[in-house]
């Protein structure tokens, strides 16, 4: 009752203090603002979501209220462009879903060991990289726009288990079971910590989130995948992503995460927002990595390839979004990022569009992860089987 969902409309983002305009046709939640969100009974949906330092999450909060947030960051956004962004701050400070949660493997450090030292609560800001929750971290990730657009769109409750670690490779580090029976190789470390992460967020659903109904149950409703500038940078890695990442999926759908009866589904939704960083490989900034084109279409065409049923008639239920629209760079193309100011100061023309000059990271940019999670939840409720 709080939300607004306007298919098929023109989504014409223009900041004057920018200096520049973002004009797309989008399919688009917007969220308006609202002064609370009354829980919802019900089962709960649980989204698994998993990837390296871009789902860990890297756009930058700020401060809601304050006169120095650097342009991109979302609090910077929340005022700058209230009619889209408005909904994220409510009475001067960061807004909260009382019907959606998160739990994240990371708080205060980038290598929590167990649930109890991850970071869990209600969905807000601060659950990107290290964590921490509603008013203590200072990143948000692909949790937040996922979670809001989700939330908006299911009558039930939603469990977020997010479990990341930067600079991991889907060849090596998530290498599941099926890619070392074909090919070789060893299961990832991460791969088995992942499911070790979420398994044990699972068990403690009770103590860490009160409000669970353990009688209602829940359901594992879907897995969220944003990982691949790592399997990139590497010629071999990436050219075998697509046969890595179809092997992951299969796996991933045998997994018995929880109880008996929410696990091994055969075909359990995924979603992926594809690695085009930069707008595939493109930068203002000759220096970046972002020289690496080649890689990173292998590994952007791979992600496709999953999605395809054509290609992949084995899989179904994947989906496929490209947010590389949604990229903001640092600069104007015809100034180098070192030349520009990190703020609204400065002679005009030359501030930053972006908190940082970093594309593996989308520039820290909470337009663009935002836009990552949304088109991580369009994808995935374009696949769940109980949406129309």
């Amino acid at each position: 009752p709080h939300m607004h969902l306007i298919d098929s409309i023109r989504f014409d983002h223009q900041v004057a203090t920018m200096m520049y305009s973002i004009k797309a046709i989008v399919t688009m939640t917007l969220l308006a603002a609202f002064s609370s969100i009354e829980a919802v009974t019900g089962s709960l949906q649980v989204f698994i979501l998993a990837g390296q330092s871009n789902m860990e999450g890297q756009a930058q909060m700020g401060v809601p209220g304050a006169t120095d947030n650097v342009n991109g960051s979302l609090a910077w956004l929340a005022k700058n462009n209230p009619k889209d962004f408005g909904f994220a701050v409510t009475d001067g400070n960061w807004t909260v879903r009382n019907d959606v949660f998160v739990w994240t493997n990371e708080n205060g450090s980038v290598d929590a060991n167990v649930s109890s030292q991850g970071s869990f609560g209600n969905l807000s800001t601060g659950y990107g990289c290290k964590g921490q929750g509603p008013y203590k971290g200072h990143q948000i990730g692909p949790e937040y726009g996922f979670g809001f657009t989700i939330g908006d769109a299911l009558k039930d409750q939603v469990l977020l288990v997010k479990t990341a670690w930067g600079g991991k490779t889907l060849a090596v580090d998530f290498r599941s079971p099926t890619a070392v029976k074909k090919r070789g190789g060893s299961v990832g470390f991460y791969y088995t910590r992942m499911l070790a992460d979420v398994r044990q967020a699972l068990q403690d659903l009770p103590v860490l989130f009160p409000a669970y109904d353990a009688s209602e149950g829940y359901e594992i409703a879907g897995f969220l995948w944003d990982q691949g500038w790592n399997d990139g940078c590497s010629v071999e890695e990436s050219q075998d992503y697509e046969k890595n990442m179809a092997d992951f999926i299969v796996d991933i759908r045998q997994v018995q995460w929880g109880n008996e009866s929410t696990s091994r589904n055969p075909k359990l939704p995924v979603s992926i927002p594809v690695s085009s960083f930069g707008g595939l490989g493109t930068c203002n900034n000759p220096s970046n990595e972002c020289h690496q084109p080649d890689r990173r279409h292998w590994v952007v065409a791979a992600q496709f390839a999953v999605a395809n049923d054509t290609k992949h008639p084995e899989l179904g239920s994947v989906a496929a979004r490209d947010p590389g629209p949604f990229y903001v760079p640092v600069c104007p193309a015809e100034l180098l990022a070192q030349s520009c100011h990190n703020k609204t100061s400065g002679a005009p023309g030359q501030e930053r569009w972006s908190p940082a000059d970093m594309i593996y990271h989308w520039n820290q940019n909470a337009y663009t992860y935002w836009n990552i999670g949304r088109l991580g939840a369009v994808g995935m409720l374009s696949v769940l089987p109980t949406t129309n």
